[in-house]
C-alpha cells in the first residue's frame, strides 16, 4: 500500500533535518526547507506525466521509478472512513515500460509521453502519445471493479457490439489482454483510440436551449436503439471464443448469421456479484433466461453474503453481530422469493435490456462544431442486460 500524498517524503526530510542540523543557524534551516519544497514541487510536477523515449532507456526507467506511486495509486481524493482499505482496492501495479512498448508496437512509433488522466473509482486511464503525435488511451481496472478477467473481456465485447453491430459511437478498441494471459504490461488492460470531440462537461454551460434540446434528441435516439435491441436473456456480453457455453445472440438481429453471432451472453459483471469478497463465493452469476431466475439469483446472492459476512471484507452495511439480525434479513429475502412470481411486471417491462449505467457530463462527447451531435459515449465497464424497468432511469446528465 502506498501513500497518495508527499507527506511521507516531507516527514523523512524534516526528520533528517531535526537529527543532523539541529545545531545549525536558522538561515541554513530555511535554506534546507526551501530545497525540500523545491524537491516536492518537482515530484508533484512529475505526478501525472512522464516524458521520455519509452524504449527502456535509463532516463525513462528513472522517471518511472520516481512516479510509480502516483501511477499505481488512487490520487484523485481522500476518504474519511477506512481510507487504507479504500486505497488498497484502487491500487494496481503494472509494468509501465511494457505498456509503452505495447502501444509502440501497435502504432509503429516510439511512445514518448505517458499522462495519467483524471481517474474514476474503478479504473485508471493513461494517455500514451508517440513522437508522431498519435495517441492511444490505456484503461486498467482497479481491484474494486470486480473480476478483471470478466470485466475486461465483457467491456471489449460490449464496445465491439455497440460500435459494429448497433452503430453506436463508442471508443474503438485496438488491443486488450486478460490478466490471466501473460503480457508485457503485467496486468489486464484495454488500449483504445480517444473519442474525437469535446467532453460535454466542457461545453454544456455555453450551449443554447435549442442546442440542449438537440442533444437530448440525439441521446434519446441512442437509448431507443438500445431498448429496441432485446437481448436473449440477462447477463453481460462476451465473445463466443471467451465463453463458448454462453447464451447465443444469433436471434438478436436479423438476418441470421450477422456479425452478432460472434457474441454470447455470459456471467453478469454487475459489481454486487464480485466485490467485497463476493468473487470467492459460489454464486449464480448468470446468464439467466427469465426475470424470475434473475431476481432469484440476486436474492440468493444476498442471503449467501449475509451468512458469510464475518468472513468477507467489512462494509458500511455490517451484518455481523447478533445472529437474530442475520435471521431477520434472510427471512425477509425468503419471503421475497415466495411472492416473486406474483409481483413481476409484464414481459414488456421485464424485457432484457442493455443500457449505459452512468450517463453523466464526463461520459458523453459531442462534435466540436455541432454540440447537438454525440461523437462518443465512454465508460461501458460492467454493463449488463437486466429487466427494462430496472434499467430505465433519468440520465444524470440532465439532473
Amino acid at each position: 500500500m502506498c501513500s497518495t500524498s508527499h507527506m511521507s517524503t516531507d516527514c523523512r526530510f524534516h526528520s533528517l533535518c531535526n537529527k543532523s542540523w539541529h545545531q545549525q543557524p536558522v538561515a541554513t534551516m530555511r535554506l534546507f526547507d526551501g530545497l525540500v519544497e523545491c524537491f516536492n514541487t518537482l515530484l508533484l510536477h512529475m505526478k501525472n506525466r512522464i516524458t521520455s523515449a519509452a524504449t527502456g532507456s535509463r532516463s525513462m526507467s528513472g522517471l518511472i521509478k520516481a512516479s510509480q506511486k502516483t501511477l499505481f495509486c488512487y490520487t484523485s481524493g481522500r476518504w474519511l472512513y477506512d481510507e487504507r482499505r479504500q486505497l488498497s482496492r484502487r491500487y494496481v501495479k503494472f509494468n509501465v515500460e511494457g505498456l509503452c512498448r505495447t502501444a509502440s508496437d501497435i502504432v509503429g512509433a516510439p511512445c514518448t509521453q505517458v499522462t495519467k488522466l483524471p481517474e474514476g473509482l474503478y479504473n485508471k486511464v493513461f494517455s500514451l502519445k508517440t513522437d508522431t503525435g498519435e495517441e492511444l488511451l490505456a484503461r486498467i481496472p482497479n481491484p474494486n471493479a470486480g473480476s478483471a478477467r470478466e470485466v475486461i473481456a465483457s467491456e471489449v465485447a460490449t464496445l465491439d457490439f455497440l460500435r459494429n453491430v448497433l452503430g453506436i459511437p463508442v471508443p474503438e478498441v485496438v488491443a486488450w489482454s486478460s490478466p490471466s494471459v501473460p503480457n508485457l504490461v503485467g496486468t489486464g488492460y484495454i488500449l483504445m483510440k480517444r473519442i474525437i470531440g469535446h467532453q460535454l462537461s466542457d461545453v454544456w454551460n455555453d450551449m443554447s436551449q435549442a442546442q440542449r434540446f438537440g442533444l437530448v434528441r440525439s441521446l434519446v435516439a441512442i437509448e431507443a436503439k438500445l431498448v429496441k435491441t432485446e437481448m436473449p436473456g440477462y447477463g453481460s456480453l462476451y465473445y463466443r471464443d471467451d465463453y463458448p457455453d454462453g447464451m447465443s445472440m444469433d436471434d438478436v438481429l436479423s438476418p441470421a448469421g450477422s456479425t452478432a453471432n460472434r457474441f454470447v451472453l455470459g456471467p453478469s459483471t454487475d459489481r454486487p456479484f464480485w466485490v467485497d469478497g463476493r468473487g470467492a463465493l459460489d454464486l449464480d452469476r448468470g446468464p439467466w433466461a427469465s426475470a424470475s431466475e434473475y431476481f432469484s439469483a440476486i436474492a440468493k446472492r444476498e442471503m449467501e453474503c449475509i451468512r458469510t459476512a464475518a468472513q468477507n471484507e467489512p462494509s458500511l452495511m455490517d451484518f455481523g453481530g447478533k445472529d437474530t439480525a442475520r435471521e431477520i434479513h434472510i427471512n425477509l429475502l425468503n419471503q421475497f422469493l415466495a411472492i416473486l412470481p406474483y409481483i413481476l411486471p409484464s414481459q414488456y417491462f421485464c424485457s432484457p435490456t442493455l443500457l449505459h449505467q452512468d450517463l453523466h457530463l464526463e461520459n458523453i462527447f459531442v462534435d466540436s462544431a455541432d454540440p447537438t451531435k454525440i461523437s462518443g459515449i465512454i465508460d461501458w465497464q460492467s454493463t449488463y442486460s437486466a429487466p427494462l424497468f430496472m434499467q430505465a432511469r433519468f440520465p444524470s446528465v440532465f439532473d
